[in-house]
């Protein structure tokens, strides 16, 4: 582990709360996303997180696309979440 992971963490501690709520519409115009993103490089669960920004850890550090789709479909679609905002070193 990284000073600047240890560091995110604890900045990622402070982030705020909000519901969120995805329809099937939403989770297929991020499919259709990460078509471009994951040219990038980037994983499918982080991808998913960005685009939402989400805080997840498993969904963000879990490599298996079947499996993150399977939490996503399970966690997210059709439910109310509440979740942190994903800290974002941009902002």
């Amino acid at each position: 582990m990284t000073i600047q992971h240890s560091v995110d963490q604890i900045l990622q501690q402070n982030q705020p709360w909000k519901t969120l709520s995805l329809t099937d519409d939403d989770y297929k115009e991020f499919q259709k996303s990460y078509s471009l993103i994951g040219l990038t490089g980037m994983s499918y669960g982080q991808a998913f997180c960005e685009y939402f920004n989400v805080h997840d850890y498993v969904i963000r550090y879990d490599s298996n696309i079947k499996r993150v789709d399977k939490l996503i479909r399970h966690s997210y679609l059709k439910r109310q979440q509440v979740i942190q905002e994903l800290y974002r070193k941009d902002k």
